[in-house]
């Protein structure tokens, strides 16, 4: 579609995660200012979000800043693990979207911090799709 317009980030391509960082990325993300920045995470933590990558948490956390609203996107999967990059805490994130309702402690921490969360419907698979 030639009205699409696409942007790309510089950076050190990480070939596992399909992303960039590195000095080029934070760089290029800090001359940034958006609306919304839609987030991953590795682990969800009672104190924020975490990812496993150093690299890619600062990216997150660079994103994060130059947003005016923050949405975190992670499945269930991800409730109590722990990985070395926290690159945010709840207080900085406005929605996590999830599939399953957050363990007790972790909903105490969001609702605290204010965090909205909102349960995504989970897809079934269908010969082999999603």
């Amino acid at each position: 579609n030639p009205s699409i317009d696409v942007l790309l980030c510089p950076g050190r391509y990480h070939a596992v995660e399909g992303a960039v960082h590195g000095a080029a990325t934070l760089a290029f993300l800090e001359r940034l200012r958006v609306d919304w920045a839609i987030l991953g995470a590795s682990g969800l933590l009672e104190e924020g979000p975490v990812d496993a990558l150093i690299e890619s948490g600062e990216v997150y956390a660079a994103m994060a800043r130059r947003a005016a609203r923050r949405m975190v996107v992670a499945d269930a999967s991800k409730f109590g693990r722990a990985f070395p990059a926290a690159w945010a805490s709840w207080d900085d994130i406005d929605i996590l979207v999830t599939d399953r309702a957050p363990p007790a402690h972790l909903a105490t921490a969001l609702e605290d911090a204010g965090v909205t969360v909102m349960l995504a419907p989970r897809l079934r698979s269908v010969e082999g799709g999603l």
